[in-house]
């Protein structure tokens, strides 16, 4: 909720405060409040209020998408997680203008910045089945390091390949 700063001078010094103690100023007799500064602070929860249910609504519409998505993979049985087939549903989508960008892109930009967050489940699962994991540990490791210089490597050569040459040589 965005907040609201009062300013007041007192004995020749500034003193700032925000949120709900900002629309309070301090007087002799006791507390009192600007009209201006009940508006300000209004505005600000209804901006607040109008991003919450735009995300809310983005993130529905994203959850309607694998819902969709996953109804597809079990009525047709595919062997394809339905978070694939629903990223590709949104990129269809995307792609024909059925969708518009700005009509998921606070929810995704919000989903993206906290995506470390939801690794969280999986490392404490792989923690409890640590024993079970010892023994392949290394070939696991061997795929993980193999995977990620195999994407390095496509990565850097669809960079060669495709990059820029206005700015600068890339290769």
């Amino acid at each position: 909720m965005a907040s609201v700063v009062a300013s007041s001078a007192v004995g020749g010094r500034i003193s700032r405060t925000t949120g709900i103690d900002g629309l309070l100023r301090r007087r002799e007799s006791g507390f009192d409040v600007s009209i201006e500064a009940v508006r300000a602070w209004l505005r600000g929860g209804v901006q607040a209020a109008k991003a919450l249910v735009t995300i809310g609504a983005q993130v529905g519409l994203l959850w309607a998408i694998l819902a969709v998505s996953n109804l597809v993979v079990t009525r047709l049985h595919l062997r394809v997680p339905g978070s694939i087939v629903g990223m590709l549903l949104l990129l269809a989508l995307l792609s024909t203008g059925v969708v518009e960008e700005r009509w998921v892109a606070a929810a995704a930009g919000l989903l993206t910045k906290h995506l470390a967050f939801f690794f969280i489940p999986v490392a404490v699962g792989l923690m409890d089945c640590g024993g079970l994991l010892w023994p392949v540990g290394h070939w696991l490791l061997l795929a993980i390091v193999v995977s990620s210089v195999a994407g390095m490597v496509v990565s850097g050569g669809l960079v060669q390949l495709f990059g820029s040459r206005g700015r600068g040589e890339i290769r």
